[in-house]
């Protein structure tokens, strides 16, 4: 395997493993939560911002591993997090007691939108 190959391969990697990861939790039928609601609600919304920002991050490290200027790619990891948040949601008609909602596709870019305004210093 040439250099260039196994140094792509190494930088994405990282992103699908994690794909991988939500798709494995967004198949499970329940998720353990909290007994009060609100806690519950407040919990898995900030689950959805958090996995998606490291989806965005790894995404974002695996797009411009070649690149010195940030300002090139950044669009296409948030295209490609935003493609990947709506097939989360729409596999879940797929999934016993689970139903998409367009809601956390929302969560989801909140996350990749937070990374994204870090990396270019905006917060």
């Amino acid at each position: 395997m040439s250099k260039k190959l196994l140094k792509l391969f190494s930088a994405y990697l990282p992103a699908g493993v994690w794909a991988g990861i939500i798709y494995v939790f967004s198949a499970q039928s329940s998720l353990p939560g909290f007994d009060v609601v609100f806690y519950d609600y407040v919990f898995k919304k900030f689950s959805h911002m958090f996995v998606y920002a490291v989806f965005y991050f790894l995404l974002f490290r695996a797009v411009n591993y070649e690149n010195d200027s940030l300002k090139k790619n950044w669009w296409l990891p948030f295209v490609i997090t935003f493609g990947y948040a709506v097939l989360d949601e729409f596999h879940q008609v797929f999934t016993p007691r689970r139903h998409p909602s367009p809601l956390d596709v929302g969560f989801d870019m909140i996350g990749a939108s937070v990374v994204f305004l870090r990396q270019y210093r905006y917060i």
